[in-house]
């Protein structure tokens, strides 16, 4: 489609357009619907409530993109953000330090992640096959290790992390705002650009995630 405005002919392209803000158009076209249906949906404290659940897909969804501008895909992070949780919640029970704790339950989510790499890197199998799989096996230790038993009595230092708020701010929403703003400032600039340039760079990995070129 082409319009003219002060005498030069300016080309739209709404496929490409639907192709980079599609995703984004329908967001706002479903806030919009629901902005509709409820008077209250707009309001600061159901927006704080919507960000503040959202938090840990946040947070998960920001490290998901350097996976995907890879032509790589994780499966298995909520299933490995599951045992990780779980773990550090069992240890903090047992009064073990909130430190030791948080490593942990880091660790745990790094070994898997891990495990993944190098399957996916050495053996050469794809990222889905190998997520699934890590998936179902992070998924039945979670519950194999609780026995399907909630972890409760945790210590209040903890519990901060997800019901405490600083000032009006939630803590899962300053968590989710400090993980962005480290993964847009990180030293280098911008490396995400490099990552996006180097999976560029590889033919196979573009005609497998259906770029052109």
């Amino acid at each position: 489609m082409e319009l003219t405005l002060f005498d030069r002919r300016i080309t739209i392209d709404f496929r490409e357009i639907l192709q980079r803000f599609g995703l984004l158009l329908v967001f706002f076209l479903l806030c919009a619907v629901l902005a509709v249906l409820s008077d209250r949906f707009l309001t600061i404290s159901n927006l704080v409530n919507v960000l503040r659940q959202s938090a840990i897909n946040g947070i998960i969804a920001i490290g998901m993109t350097y996976v995907i501008l890879t032509g790589g895909i994780d499966l298995s992070v909520g299933s490995v953000l599951a045992l990780s949780t779980v773990i550090t919640a069992s240890l903090l029970q047992s009064d073990v330090p909130v430190p030791l704790a948080f490593v942990a339950g880091l660790a745990v989510g790094g070994v898997l992640g891990l495990v993944n790499g190098v399957i996916i890197t050495k053996l050469h199998i794809p990222p889905f096959i190998t997520t699934l799989g890590m998936l179902v096996i992070a998924r039945g230790l979670a519950l194999t290790y609780t026995q399907g038993r909630s972890i409760t009595g945790l210590p209040q230092v903890f519990r901060f992390i997800g019901t405490g708020f600083i000032g009006p701010i939630p803590m899962p929403i300053i968590l989710l705002a400090a993980t962005f703003l480290i993964a847009v400032l990180i030293p280098e600039p911008h490396p995400h650009r490099a990552v996006y340039l180097r999976h560029r760079q590889q033919p196979g990995r573009r005609a497998l995630c259906g770029h052109p070129g």
